[in-house]
């Protein structure tokens, strides 16, 4: 294989790696736990990262309501808002997934999915 060749296939297997979808597992449906918060506000902006190598701003002020938790933990969705994930070409509705104060991933409720991150993310909120 000449050059030209070499460079079509080391191109075609970056340009395959950059189309990779948001990197998702089946999840149960999130159960209601005693104990936990019913409302959280993000304390402050923030940047957080999701699958793909996007991130997404969670805004400061911005109510949550808990809906329930997955071993992963507690499960907020957003208040008055939407909150979406996006991987190149697929969007997809997210709830935050919270454990011991960090985001350890997102719920995605239309595709009853789970999106870990490969690294959980410290975040500032309050809850009354």
């Amino acid at each position: 294989m000449g050059i030209k060749g070499r460079l079509v296939a080391m191109l075609s297997v970056v340009l395959a790696a950059a189309c990779a979808d948001v990197a998702q597992r089946p999840a149960s449906q999130p159960q209601i736990q005693a104990g936990v918060p019913q409302t959280i506000t993000i304390s402050r902006e923030q940047e957080v990262p999701v699958s793909g190598g996007f991130s997404r701003v969670l805004r400061g002020g911005t109510a949550w309501r808990y809906i329930g938790s997955l071993p992963e933990g507690a499960v907020y969705k957003p208040v008055d808002t939407v909150f979406t994930v996006q991987a190149f070409q697929s969007v997809h509705e997210a709830y935050l997934v919270l454990k011991d104060g960090m985001i350890q991933g997102y719920y995605l409720p239309a595709v009853r999915s789970i999106s870990m991150s490969s690294s959980p993310v410290p975040i500032d909120v309050t809850s009354p």
